[in-house]
């Protein structure tokens, strides 16, 4: 894209018609926290019939940074109105915001700001990893799902009140619509719901349902587009009840979600074929799930046990890492995790 930086090149012999070489490149890691995407590109030669194939699929490199919120993970509460974090092991809870009814929730660690929407205000918030400096960003219908694309300085979320996906830029400025069609439509509620990015391969992942309740179950959808809203596609469409939260792992090529309905937490190819249970016991309302590759961990919310849990990427070995407090309604919803050096 014209966003791309170009960070070296080497020669390369010509080949034969047909002819096929390995290379290895070795790149040094950038100083700057934050999510890098590399790839490599060959240039065409005169004759060539296809120069479709002449760059490789993208690796993706995540530097983190030395912020006072590293090694912890974030999560809101929508019966408390809290948001909170805490280490990774659960240990160590901290009360930083607390306001309305808060609910996805996503981080820029590398400048020290964490993102969040709140239904009470219709706004998207940000404020520093420690709660201080709260500043209303964008204010938009029923802000639900929220994810960052850090190196273009975007912000994307669902909108439950008008069923449709936005973005803006970091500061709130430039309001984009970008899928407006294509999503489960219920008049009585959209439920357009979380949100995943993979900017390497330019592609945004949603979570999309139908509250059984209102009669029209075996609606529900795991879907993506471009990021600019175009080509959407319905990629997992049965054995869904009530899909919540969504995470990906580009370089393995899985996506993973959880559903409220049938009480799992599931993956899939990106493609969405290839869906497998990892977690079918001990939950009764998973809603965010945030991944750790580094360290092969998934971690989740669930609104009604209120517990913060973990697994391993393939749902071994769960754990419960902090029991939240009780509320009349609500319970914890969005989480991020912020996995430090």
């Amino acid at each position: 894209s014209t966003d791309d930086t170009l960070v070296g090149t080497a020669p390369v012999s010509a080949l034969s018609a047909s002819g096929a070489r390995s290379e290895s490149i070795r790149l040094t890691a950038p100083t700057s926290a934050g999510t890098y995407y590399y790839g490599a590109c060959v240039d065409p030669v005169s004759g060539e019939g296809r120069t479709g194939n002449n760059c490789s699929q993208s690796v993706r490199v995540t530097v983190s940074g030395g912020s006072s919120g590293a090694g912890k993970m974030y999560w809101t509460d929508s019966g408390t109105g809290k948001i909170q974090r805490a280490n990774l092991d659960g240990s160590g809870v901290e009360d930083l915001v607390t306001m309305g009814s808060p609910n996805g929730v996503a981080l820029d660690p590398a400048r020290g700001k964490m993102y969040w929407t709140e239904f009470r205000t219709d706004k998207i918030w940000r404020a520093n990893l420690d709660g201080t400096g709260a500043e209303d960003v964008v204010t938009t219908g029923s802000p639900a799902g929220l994810a960052l694309d850090l190196s273009a300085g975007k912000m994307y979320w669902t909108n439950a009140l008008t069923d449709t996906i936005q973005r803006a830029n970091l500061d709130g400025s430039g309001v984009e619509d970008l899928v407006t069609t294509g999503l489960v439509v219920n008049p009585a509620l959209p439920l357009v719901r979380a949100i995943a990015l993979d900017p390497g391969a330019g592609k945004m992942y949603w979570t999309d349902s139908v509250l059984v309740e209102f009669g029209q179950s075996g609606r529900d959808k795991i879907q993506r587009a471009n990021l600019d809203g175009s080509q959407v596609e319905d990629l997992v469409t049965t054995g869904l009840s009530s899909p919540n939260g969504i995470a990906l792992d580009p370089g393995a090529g899985k996506m993973y979600w959880t559903d409220s309905g049938t009480d799992k937490i599931q993956r899939a190819n990106l493609d969405g074929s290839g869906v497998e249970d990892l977690v079918t016991t001990g939950l009764t309302a998973p809603n965010g799930i945030a991944l750790d590759l580094g360290a092969g961990k998934m971690y989740w919310a669930d609104s009604r046990t209120r517990k913060i849990q973990r697994a391993n990427l393939d749902g071994s070995q769960v754990e419960d890492l902090v029991t939240t407090e009780r509320a009349s309604v609500g319970g914890p919803g969005g989480i991020a995790v912020d996995v430090g050096d």
